[in-house]
Order: structure tokens, then C-alpha cells, then sequence
């Protein structure tokens, strides 16, 4: 009964370390870009967005992308992508190209994209490289109105171990003001696991575009 006791008392201070070890935090993602539809199938993106955690000490991210992208036919489209990103202590660069995938399905609308990336700090080098997959199911039978569903996986590269570590289930709202205006409002949990000390963020986000056709 006493080893028994032992391993219980054991256990518990385990699932309570465990407990404690996990962070959450409440954060604000705002973005707002212009999308270029360019001839011959090509599109150019530009965005630039500000994360903002509201508790944590390195509280916001100033986020510059580019991306240049082809559209290889109505579903299937490819792209390259660059980010600057500028944090409260610290900038790095990253570099990607992904591959999306869209097609309809009655009211509905299944979206499927896959990314490499590879991400670096100039001064220390260090190395933030991920293959992440993205799913997205969208109800398009409103006026206008699109509301989704979508979940991101995140495969992390790197020169010590590979490992799934991040997830980002997201519901939200797309809404199309006019040709040219799009506003979309989102709920997002980013949850990392398989580390030390991981931090989830409960994120609310606006996204705000303006489309341009050259």
C-alpha cells in the first residue's frame, strides 16, 4: 500500500508540473494588404501585419510579406513567398514556397495548402524551417458572407530533431464589402506541444484587403 501511495504521490506531482508548464496567453492579430491580379496568371501580395500578446513579456510582431504567385489553373495555384519580420527584441527573414488547392463541393468550398518554409536570423543564424498543411472548409451559399472552418499542422525541420509541434485550429468569417474590399474575423488557437515551456495563444484577428487588377 505504501509503494502504491509512493506511486500516486509521484504521478501527481508529474500531471501538476506538466500543468504548470503550459502558458496561455489572450493576442490580437491585425493585417491589411493588397492583392494584384497581374497578366498572364501571375499575382503579387503584399501585407503587413501586427500580433500583439497582450500578457507575455515580448509582446508584439511587426510582420512585412511578399509573395509572388501563379496560378497554374482554376484549382490549383503556387507560390513564393518572402517575411520580414520585426519582433520587440529581435528580426528575422523567411523564405517559403507552397502549393494550394481549391475545388467545390455543393454549398461548400475544400481548400487544401501545403508550405515549406525556412526561416533565419542574420546575426545568429539561427534556423526556424517548418512544412506546415493546411485544410479549409467554406460555406458558400450567403450573400457575401463566407464563413469557414480551417486546421494547420506544423512539421518542424531542423538539424537536431524533426517533430510535429504546432497546431492552429481557426473559425471565421469572410466578408466581401465589394470587387475590390474584403474584410475577414477569425478565431484562432495557436497551440505548440512537444517542447519545453509552450506558449498557446487564443488569438482574435481582422484582416482587411484590397484588390487591384493590373
Amino acid at each position: 500500500m505504501t509503494m502504491i501511495k509512493r506511486y500516486i504521490f509521484i504521478a501527481f506531482i508529474f500531471a501538476v508540473q506538466k500543468i504548470s508548464a503550459q502558458h496561455n496567453d489572450m493576442a490580437t492579430w491585425v493585417q491589411a494588404g493588397g492583392e494584384f491580379d497581374l497578366p498572364k496568371g501571375f499575382t503579387l501580395d503584399i501585407s503587413e501585419q501586427l500580433r500583439y500578446n497582450i500578457e507575455t513579456a515580448d509582446p508584439y510582431r511587426l510582420l512585412t510579406d511578399v509573395a509572388v504567385g501563379y496560378k497554374i489553373n482554376k484549382k490549383l495555384k503556387t507560390s513564393f513567398e518572402y517575411r520580414y519580420s520585426s519582433l520587440a527584441d529581435s528580426k528575422y527573414n523567411r523564405i517559403a514556397a507552397s502549393l494550394s488547392y481549391r475545388d467545390g463541393f455543393g454549398s461548400f468550398d475544400i481548400g487544401f495548402k501545403t508550405k515549406l518554409q525556412y526561416g533565419f536570423t542574420l546575426i545568429s543564424g539561427e534556423d526556424r524551417s517548418a512544412w506546415r498543411n493546411k485544410i479549409t472548409l467554406k460555406y458558400d451559399e450567403l450573400k457575401n458572407i463566407n464563413p469557414y472552418l480551417s486546421y494547420e499542422v506544423f512539421y518542424s525541420i531542423a538539424n537536431t530533431e524533426n517533430k510535429f509541434d504546432n497546431i492552429r485550429p481557426e473559425a471565421g468569417i469572410e466578408w466581401q464589402i465589394s470587387d475590390t474590399h474584403d474584410i475577414s474575423l477569425y478565431y484562432m488557437i495557436d497551440k505548440p506541444f512537444n517542447e519545453n515551456d509552450p506558449l498557446t495563444l487564443y488569438v482574435i484577428g481582422l484582416n482587411y484587403l484590397v484588390k487591384f487588377k493590373v
